[in-house]
């Protein structure tokens, strides 16, 4: 990715007729104190690395926007702007465009999994973002996290705070909508098991800590890109019976041995209760048992 970066800060400086980015860092710099203050924790870089760094960055994205917006300026090899992009192409889709809801009584995938929702990697999408709920299945294409992860998303939905009230914010809503799926490392083990996150970080809690950090204080679509697919999971999330079903499963029915050792059980109680059954009954009703007691003395 840093090589990529490097080549669309190259692409802008051979656009704009100019050798060096030295005019752009003298830009950034003064801004410097105030942008390291926009990052959660600290950054360990010089003044004149984190400087850089932004220019960089900063570039990086003009382009990419540029060219998301411009497609005849696109290079049909350039595996930035393959088929499958971080930015979707046109509407996620028209079960998406409903207003924004709440996802309530939902806190993370852990708590969708016990109400029977189940995880899939999706095989055919547009985009990261094509995101369907279908059947009680969530199927989620697959999003690899790299160290560098959280400054391209920070940035992106940095520049999608800034847009005009109406306009989509596609990575604002994506991330927000990983931000409720993820609260605990269980909930990144759940979805990097199922396929759906690739974890290069090594560690499942640096990566639910980076989405309770993006997740923060962010500002989605007025018409949220998934309001009906959370509509949709809180409607299935509310069938109580499913999530109990769900549960009893999930804890003792998780193997045929435990099905087997369920219905030993079942068989043995119902042996217990027919012998505890024919014996008071054999007690007092001695005529239809010789072996019973004797009634008269």
């Amino acid at each position: 990715m840093e090589l990529h970066k490097f080549r669309y800060l190259k692409r802008l400086l051979d656009r704009r007729n100019e050798n060096q980015a030295d005019r752009y860092i003298d830009a950034v710099i003064g801004m410097e104190e105030r942008a390291r203050k926009c990052y959660a924790g600290s950054i360990d870089l010089s003044k004149n690395d984190f400087v850089k760094l932004m220019v960089r960055d900063g570039c990086f994205l003009i382009e990419l926007l540029r060219y998301h917006g411009l497609k005849n300026l696109r290079d049909p090899d350039d595996p930035i702007l393959q088929e499958r992009t971080l930015i979707p192409q046109g509407n996620i889709g028209k079960n998406n465009q409903a207003s924004a809801v709440e996802w309530d009584n939902i806190n993370s995938a852990s708590g969708l999994r016990e109400a029977g929702i189940k995880f899939k990697k999706a095989k055919d999408y547009t985009s990261l973002m094509d995101i369907k709920f279908v059947g009680g299945v969530l199927r989620i294409p697959q999003l690899n996290i790299y160290y560098e992860t959280e400054s391209q998303f920070t940035n992106l939905v940095a520049y999608e705070q800034y847009l005009p009230d109406g306009e989509p914010r596609y990575v604002s809503d994506y991330t927000f909508f990983l931000h409720c799926l993820i609260n605990t490392p269980h909930d990144v083990e759940l979805l990097r098991r199922r396929g759906i996150i690739g974890n290069c970080l090594g560690n499942d809690e640096e990566v639910s800590l980076m989405f309770n950090r993006l997740g923060k204080s962010i500002l989605t679509s007025s018409k949220f890109s998934y309001s009906q697919t959370f509509a949709d999971v809180n409607k299935h999330y509310r069938r109580r019976t499913k999530k109990w079903v769900a549960k009893l499963w999930r804890d003792y029915f998780n193997s045929p041995w435990s099905i087997l050792k369920f219905l030993a059980a079942v068989a043995l109680l119902a042996l217990a209760f027919l012998q505890t059954f024919y014996t008071v009954y054999s007690y007092y009703n001695p005529k239809t048992n010789s072996n019973g007691p004797p009634s008269g003395s």
